[in-house]
């Protein structure tokens, strides 16, 4: 049971840090385009 429990919340842990780290790139990619545009 518990390590059924841990490796859900593994996964579910590196799902969140996949979607945070995506959505970082994609924040610094558009803070990139807008000061070329500035």
């Amino acid at each position: 049971m518990c390590s059924r429990v841990r490796s859900h919340l593994g996964r579910w842990h590196r799902y969140v840090i996949t979607v945070v780290f995506d959505s970082c790139k994609t924040l610094s990619g558009t803070m990139a385009s807008v000061c070329d545009s500035m």
